[in-house]
């Protein structure tokens, strides 16, 4: 048995659990999104049966606050995607690395 062998299988369920976990928090940060997208367009919906807003300036600055919110929900979504994936990611990499290094001693 080589050195670390009997130790890498812990690290390993450890690390698959962790994953696992990082990956449940993606998939429930993606429905939220997408709850929230759903409200924007149901508010859009709502918005178009108003006749009241059919004034102009009225229904670009609707426009312009709806197109903000949804731009600022991908970007806070992208940023948390991306924090998740990085915690999914880095962890492998370091151990593979790690692991790279002792085979190669």
């Amino acid at each position: 048995m080589k050195k670390g062998e009997g130790q890498s299988q812990p690290m390993e369920k450890q690390l698959y659990s962790e994953k696992k976990q990082l990956e449940n928090q993606l998939d429930q940060l993606k429905k939220e999104k997408s709850k929230f997208d759903h409200y924007l367009d149901h508010l859009a919906d709502q918005f178009h049966d108003f006749l009241f807003f059919g004034v102009s300036p009225h229904r670009k600055q609707f426009y312009h606050l709806l197109n903000d919110s949804k731009e600022e929900a991908e970007g806070i979504f992208r940023r948390e995607k991306r924090m998740i994936e990085c915690r999914i990611e880095c962890p492998l990499v370091e151990k593979y690395s790690a692991l790279e290094k002792e085979s190669n001693n």
